[in-house]
């Protein structure tokens, strides 16, 4: 895949020639040769301002995520991932988070950690779920929240 850059100037009224930054096209060879189809369009991470634009990568890439044990109205402990742990927590409260959690009411929170790609916090969740009650019950004893929300 070849890069192509395309430098464009454009003339405003009384103002003379405005050099306009270029904009960086990817394309195929195939696109090229005349089908006239862009693969992609790569565009700058900030503007010629100094104004940061978020991308589709940079939003991925800072997306946080959890998992989590909740203590159910019966004693028994339920483990789940998510990427909004308020949330989360508060949908399986109202008895709308999960089949188990919904007729297990109510629940409360008592450990999460945090995980920086949902890979890993999926991974963690399976880990967790291996585990024996007596190991799952001292997650949640040495677990210290440090928010009020949940």
């Amino acid at each position: 895949m070849k890069v192509e850059e395309n430098n464009t100037n454009s003339t405003h009224a009384g103002v003379g020639k405005t050099q306009i930054p270029a904009k960086r096209t990817a394309r195929t060879e195939s696109a090229k040769a005349g089908s006239g189809k862009a693969v992609k369009t790569c565009e700058p991470a900030k503007t010629e301002f100094g104004k940061t634009v978020k991308t589709r990568e940079t939003v991925k890439a800072s997306k946080t995520f959890y998992t989590y044990m909740l203590r159910c109205g019966d004693g028994s402990l339920y483990t789940g991932y998510t990427d909004d742990l308020e949330k989360r927590v508060a949908t399986h409260a109202a008895g709308k988070g999960g089949k188990y959690t919904h007729s297990h009411l109510p629940v409360r929170l008592v450990y999460y950690e945090v995980l920086a790609s949902k890979s890993e916090a999926l991974k963690r969740e399976a880990a967790i779920k291996k585990l024996t009650k007596k190991e799952k019950e001292a997650l949640a004893a040495g677990f210290i929240k440090e928010t009020d929300f949940l």
